[in-house]
């Protein structure tokens, strides 16, 4: 009933073995918090009636909900746009157009071919939260609503994303400006609400999914009304319609109408540049002895539109800073608490987008067909690596000053001191440089676009995702830190493997082996030194983690530089 593009889509993504195991750890990851949870209950108190039961079953159940939202939205996102992006890759966009294939068939498949895995995901938490009701503490009205807010929150998120991609060629762009316009949407609601503007609290619950998710996660009895609730999903629903109709429309003009780019074409006049003519000889210059850094920095490689995605990233760090101007100078833990939960989103994404540009720069050249022509040069692999991590941090200087910056303003406006914002300027150019690093490093040994922005993106994301997993059971389930470090073994092996899996590639060194099991454990000693006011700690434990992780992986890549090719057996089974 839908075409052939989602009857393919629908057939052939089941059986891919990738979604089983992405299935089987989102349901693990789910059994893991949970137990996680109850190990540090009973370690540190002893369980004595129903009623401290029912107590654990509503704080796992407030743990649970935002993290299955956050993960089946985001996934929702990255899935739709892939699939687009898939095509384009292939090359194989432009002759569906040329199909007798209707422009609404063509875009709701690709829709529901990205949306199938998601709503699978998001279709297995739902009886695992359903079997929390049996402690006690929450209810089946409960489960019934925040599952109905998540799977409308995917949803719009699948449109958006797919609406994006094939608006945008690039498929960094559509990433980025997903992830920023949610975020800087549920922002700007909680900036317009803040403490005293509860006349905005119904409005932001019709359509903010952050607070359309809190409201439904009230008990029954504090549920003074379902309009919110009902409101926010006519709003999914008619704003999901809405993109998948406008992509529909406009999907011919998006891809259809692009002129072949004649050299010397931005110094013509329109005319020429349309007739292909030139009156004139092209412009030369000098390219220097750094030819990648040149590109990177001195060309449009990601084309002109990449200043949309700057320009949202901009908007974004305006409703953060004004989020930041309303915490109160309360000083000592309780600011840096507050600061760093305001800091938190904007660091996320200023690290995903560096980690993004990375993998871009690498499979860009892939997809150009020019990496053959690079390797065929006088230009060493170091030559490569170092200057396309160069012109990454070039491409995403704002992403990297400007939370710089805004640390820096609130040493100077005495709401932190200022040794703790050097250790925070320290720690977070380490991030920067590892989310770079990774990027790169995982370009080069997946041969597939696609892949490797998936597993980049993915590691990256499940990595600040685990460390917010975190907090919010240390801070749930506070007592004593001896009690904690036990449940959380579990945990470390489990990212451990998961990271290994994720970087190791075609490349098995016993230093990307310890990196890997290093970096979650020295999350755990940072996380819990935060909460006590170590910030020395922090700082130590952060730079001798993920620096030693980014040195794992770019000194072999300086020594001996490998790239997996599109056209090798290898490439062709990822």
């Amino acid at each position: 009933m839908l075409g052939p593009i989602a009857e393919r889509e629908i057939v052939a993504v089941p059986r891919r073995v990738s979604s089983y195991a992405l299935r089987s750890a989102f349901l693990a990851a789910l059994l893991l918090v949970t137990t996680t949870a109850w190990q540090m209950l009973t370690g540190t108190q002893l369980v004595r009636g129903v009623g401290e039961l029912a107590r654990f079953g509503a704080a796992v159940f407030q743990l649970l909900v935002p993290l299955q939202w956050l993960i089946t939205s985001a996934y929702a996102t990255v899935a739709c746009v892939l699939a687009v992006a898939h095509e384009k890759e292939r090359r194989t966009l432009s002759l569906l157009l040329l199909t007798r294939l209707s422009n609404l068939e063509l875009v709701a498949g690709k829709l529901f071919s990205g949306l199938l895995n998601a709503l699978v995901l998001w279709a297995v938490g739902v009886p695992f939260l359903a079997l929390l009701t049996l402690l006690g503490g929450i209810s089946f009205g409960q489960v019934a609503r925040t599952e109905l807010v998540s799977l409308a929150s995917l949803l719009l998120c699948a449109g958006l994303g797919t609406m994006l991609a094939f608006w945008r060629e690039r498929t960094l762009q559509p990433l980025a400006l997903a992830a920023v316009a949610m975020l800087g949407w549920t922002l700007g609601w909680s900036w317009l609400m803040g403490d005293s503007a509860s006349s905005l609290a119904a409005w932001g619950a019709r359509v903010s999914p952050w607070h359309a998710l809190w409201h439904a996660m009230l008990p029954d009895y504090a549920q003074t009304s379902l309009q919110p609730l009902g409101a926010y999903v006519g709003f999914c629903v008619v704003a999901t319609a809405g993109v998948t109709l406008w992509a529909a429309w406009r999907v011919r003009a998006w891809n259809t109408n692009q002129e072949p780019r004649v050299a010397g074409a931005d110094d013509e006049s329109p005319a020429a540049a349309a007739t292909g003519a030139s009156n004139a000889p092209a412009r030369s210059r000098s390219i220097g002895a750094a030819p990648i850094l040149w590109r990177e920095t001195r060309t449009w490689a990601y084309g002109r539109k990449v200043v949309l995605v700057r320009l949202a990233y901009l908007i974004l760090f305006g409703l953060v800073f004004a989020a930041v101007r309303q915490v109160p100078a309360l000083g000592g833990e309780a600011i840096v608490v507050q600061l760093t939960l305001a800091l938190a989103p904007l660091a996320v994404i200023s690290l995903l987008w560096i980690n993004a540009q990375a993998v871009m720069s690498m499979t860009s050249e892939r997809d150009g067909e020019t990496i053959d022509l690079l390797l065929v040069t006088d230009l060493t692999g170091r030559e490569l690596i170092v200057g396309k991590l160069l012109g990454t941090a070039y491409n995403a200087k704002e992403m990297i000053t400007l939370p710089t910056l805004l640390v820096g303003y609130l040493a100077w406006q005495g709401q932190l001191r200022w040794e703790t914002a050097a250790c925070i300027w320290l720690g977070w150019l380490v991030l920067c440089v590892f989310a770079a690093v990774l990027g790169v490093h995982v370009a080069s040994h997946h041969a597939r676009s696609r892949t490797a922005i998936a597993v980049s993106l993915g590691t990256l994301f499940f990595l600040a995702l685990g460390v917010a997993a975190t907090m919010r059971i240390m801070v749930a389930f506070a007592g004593s830190f001896s009690f904690q470090l036990q449940p959380f073994l579990a945990a470390m092996v489990g990212g451990g493997i998961g990271i290994y899996w994720a970087i190791s590639g075609r490349l098995q060194s016993p230093a990307l082996l310890a990196a890997s099991f290093f970096c979650p454990l020295a999350t755990f000693y940072a996380l819990a030194s935060f909460l006590m006011g170590h910030t020395l700690a922090v700082l130590c434990s952060v730079v001798l983690a993920y620096g030693f992780a980014a040195t794992a992986m770019l000194l072999p890549a300086l020594e001996e530089f490998q790239l997996a090719r599109g056209q090798s057996p290898e490439g062709s089974s990822q």
